[in-house]
């Protein structure tokens, strides 16, 4: 019986070990988002770039008239 429950636990905790990141793991899915934070960044102010680019020229539009 002892071994029985023995081995039930010793299997329990290799199962939970292969499901535990590693650092390894942490690292990668660290770099992918920076990565994927970077390319974000680099969006936003193109797209704030084109924003006030068709706010300006709607301003100057409006003052010419």
């Amino acid at each position: 019986m002892f071994k029985y429950i023995d081995n039930k636990a010793e299997r329990s905790v290799e199962a939970t070990i292969k499901t535990l990141a590693t650092k390894d793991d942490l690292a990668k899915v660290n770099l992918d988002l920076s990565n994927r934070m970077t390319d974000m960044i680099k969006w936003m102010f193109i797209f704030w770039i084109g924003q006030v680019g068709a706010t300006l020229a709607i301003v100057f539009l409006f003052l010419k008239k």
